[in-house]
C-alpha cells in the first residue's frame, strides 16, 4: 500500500478513539424467547432488550420451504464453533396477503419477536439452505421489516432500521464483487508439489482450460520469491477507500456504536486474507531454509503486516467478531516471526481484550486442539473476563476431559437403537463422517483403517462409526462402499437428522471427520484434535487403555 495512501486511512480511522479506554461489560444474549408468528408485541415485554423482525417472501413451488430458521449469536467464535452460544429455531411461515381468498397469493410471512437481547448480536435467517443474509448485526430496539425473493436474488428493507441492514447488505456485496474479481487461488509449496498437483485427475486439464476461457480465473502460485508480487498486489487491490466511502454515506443514518462494529468487521473481512497468505508463505520458507525468501517477507512484515494497527473503544473490539479473528491471526503472524506461542504473541493487548481473543481462540479451535483440555483448565485459572469466561466455562463441562458423556441413541443397519451405555467398562471411539466429505474418506483410508485391524480383537475397546447423512439408503451404500467406514466397526447414523441431532449440537459437532474419545467410565478423554497418522493414534489409544487396565486392576 503506498506510505501516503495508507497514512490517509489510518488519520480516518484515529477518530474512533483510542484501543480499550473505556471501561464496560458486554452483556451475553441468553436466548431467543417469545418467538413466534403473531403480529403482536406480547403485554409488559421490554422493547429496549427486544427486536422485531417482519420477515415476506414469495414461495414459487411447493417444493420450496414453509419455515424461517432463525439463528442468534451474540458472540460468533467461527465455523468449527459455530453452535457454541447459538439460539436457533425454526419457524413455521404463514400465508399473508391481505387480499386472500380475493385474489392466490403466494406471500409466505412471519412476525420474529426477539427477546431478551442483551448488546449487539448476529442474526441468521435462512430458507432451506438458501439464507436470505447470514450474520447481520442486530441491536437491542431493532425493528426491520424484509422483503425476499431468494431465487431472484431480491432482498429489501424497510422500516425504522433499515438502514442498518441496507448498509450491510450493501458493504457485502461490495467484498463479494471485490473477491470475484481475483483469481481463484490454489497454492503450491513447490515446483514439485505444482507438477503432482496437476497430474492428479484432469487438473492439468482443466488449468489450461481456465486459461483460455473467458471469466474463468485460475491461480497456482507457488510458495517461493514470485509470491511477493502476488502479495504487493493483494494490498493494492483491497478495497479500503471504496468501503469507508460506502460507509460513510450511511454514517448519519445509523447509531454510532453500529458505525464503529461495522467498520471494525469490514477491516477484518478486508486484510484477513493477506495475514493469513504472509503466514502460510513465511512457515514454508522457514521449513525449506529459504533464508532470502525470508529476509524479504520480514520486510514485507514491517512494512504492511506491522503498520495494520486500527484504533477502536474495547466495546467496539469485543462485540466485532471479524475484527477479533483478524487480530488473532495478526498475532499468529507475529508468534511465526519470533518463533513464539501465540498466547504470548496476544499479550500485547490490554487485560480484557486479551482475555477474549485467548478464550475465542480456545472455543473457535477447541475440535483442533490435541491438549484442549489443558489448555481451557490454564485459561479458566486466569481468565475473568465476563464477556467470554461463560462460554469457557459452558465448553469445559460439555467436552473438558473427565467430563460425564451425555448417552445418545443412534440407530444402527438392522434399524435398533445404539446407546453409549451399552459400550459401558470398554473405550469408545466415535468417528463422525457424511457421504461426499473427501476429508472423511482421506482420514478413514489413510489412519482409521489400520486402527481398526490393529484393534480388531481387543474386546475392551469399540469404534462406532456415526453418519450424518439424512438419507438413510445413502449411508447404506457409502458403508457397504467401504471408503468411510467398514462392516467390522459399529455403524450408525443420526436418525436422519443429519448434524440437527441434539448430541452433535451438544458437542459442537459441525463439520467431519470429528472425533470423541470416551473412557470406560462414560467419560470424555478427548474431544477433537484426533485426525492423526494410524501410529500415533494407535499410541494415544493404547495410552487411555493402559489407564483403564490399570484402574481395572485396583482392588480396595
Amino acid at each position: 500500500m503506498k506510505t501516503k495512501k495508507k497514512k490517509k486511512i489510518m488519520r480516518r480511522l484515529m477518530i474512533l478513539g483510542v484501543l480499550m479506554m473505556v471501561a464496560g461489560k458486554v452483556a451475553i444474549a441468553q436466548s431467543i424467547q417469545g418467538m413466534g408468528f403473531e403480529d403482536s408485541i406480547p403485554d409488559g415485554q421490554d422493547m429496549g432488550k427486544s427486536a422485531l423482525i417482519y420477515f415476506k417472501y414469495i414461495k414459487y413451488s411447493d417444493r420450496e420451504p414453509d419455515t424461517l430458521k432463525v439463528s442468534l449469536w451474540s458472540h460468533y467464535f467461527g465455523q468449527l464453533a459455530s453452535t457454541e452460544g447459538q439460539v436457533s429455531k425454526r419457524i413455521p411461515l404463514r400465508k399473508g396477503s391481505m387480499l386472500e381468498g380475493l385474489f392466490p397469493s403466494n406471500d409466505q410471512v412471519i412476525t420474529v419477536n426477539v427477546s431478551d437481547l442483551q448488546g449487539p448480536s448476529y442474526i441468521s435467517l435462512s430458507l432451506s439452505s438458501n439464507e436470505p443474509f447470514n450474520k447481520y448485526l442486530i441491536f437491542p430496539g431493532d425493528s426491520i421489516k424484509i422483503y425476499a425473493q431468494p431465487f431472484r436474488n431480491i432482498l429489501t428493507f424497510g422500516g425504522p432500521t433499515a438502514p442498518l441492514f441496507e448498509c450491510q447488505r450493501a458493504l457485502n456485496n461490495l467484498r463479494l464483487a471485490y473477491s470475484f474479481k481475483k483469481a481463484t487461488r490454489y497454492t503450491q509449496r513447490s515446483q514439485s508439489s505444482l507438477e503432482e498437483f496437476l497430474e492428479k485427475d484432469n487438473n492439468r486439464r482443466i488449468y489450461q482450460q481456465a486459461q483460455q476461457n473467458f471469466g474463468e480465473v485460475l491461480s497456482l502460485p507457488i510458495l517461493d520469491e514470485s509470491y511477493l508480487e502476488l502479495l504487493q498486489s493483494e494490498v493494492e487491490q483491497i478495497p479500503i477507500d471504496k468501503t469507508l466511502l460506502l460507509l460513510d454515506s450511511y454514517q448519519s443514518q445509523i447509531p454510532k456504536e453500529a458505525y464503529e462494529i461495522i467498520l471494525a468487521n469490514e477491516i477484518g473481512l478486508l486484510y484477513d486474507r493477506l495475514v493469513l497468505d504472509w503466514t502460510q508463505a513465511y512457515r514454508q520458507a522457514k521449513q525449506v531454509g529459504n533464508s532470502g525468501f525470508v529476509e524479504k517477507l520480514e520486510a514485507f512484515y514491517a512494512q504492511e503486516i506491522e503498520t495494520l494497527r486500527f484504533e477502536f473503544e474495547k466495546e467496539t473490539v469485543l462485540a466485532a467478531t471479524y475484527y477479533q479473528d483478524f487480530l488473532i491471526n495478526q498475532s499468529k503472524a507475529l508468534s511465526q516471526l519470533k518463533n513464539q506461542p501465540l498466547f504470548v504473541s496476544l499479550e500485547n493487548y490490554p487485560n480484557e481484550v486479551r482475555d477474549f481473543l485467548i478464550g475465542k481462540y480456545i472455543i473457535g479451535n477447541f475440535s483442533k486442539l490435541s491438549n484442549g483440555s489443558e489448555i481451557l483448565e490454564k485459561a479458566l485459572g486466569s481468565i475473568e473476563e465476563p464477556s467470554i469466561r461463560p462460554y469457557l466455562e459452558r465448553l469445559y463441562h460439555r467436552q473438558g476431559a473427565g467430563q460425564p458423556i451425555e448417552n445418545f441413541a443412534f440407530e444402527n443397519l438392522k434399524g435398533e437403537m445404539v446407546r453409549l451405555e451399552d459400550f459401558k467398562g470398554k473405550t469408545v471411539f466415535l468417528d463422525f463422517w457424511f457421504t461426499g466429505c473427501k476429508a472423511c474418506i482421506n482420514f478413514y483410508e489413510g489412519s482409521l483403517h489400520s486402527v481398526e485391524e490393529h484393534f480388531k480383537d481387543n474386546k475392551d475397546f469399540v469404534m462406532i462409526s456415526i453418519s450424518m447423512d439424512k438419507d438413510r439408503k445413502m449411508w447404506e451404500k457409502s458403508v457397504a462402499g467401504g471408503r468411510y467406514t467398514s462392516s467390522s466397526v459399529v455403524n450408525l447414523y443420526t436418525n436422519g437428522e443429519g448434524f440437527d441431532h441434539a448430541f452433535l449440537k451438544q458437542y459442537n459437532i459441525v463439520g467431519a471427520p470429528h472425533q470423541l474419545l470416551i473412557d470406560g467410565d462414560g467419560r470424555m478423554v478427548q474431544s477433537g484434535g484426533l485426525q492423526l497418522r494410524s501410529e500415533e493414534l494407535i499410541g494415544v489409544l493404547e495410552g487411555v487403555l493402559g489407564k483403564e487396565e490399570g484402574k481395572r486392576g485396583i482392588s480396595y
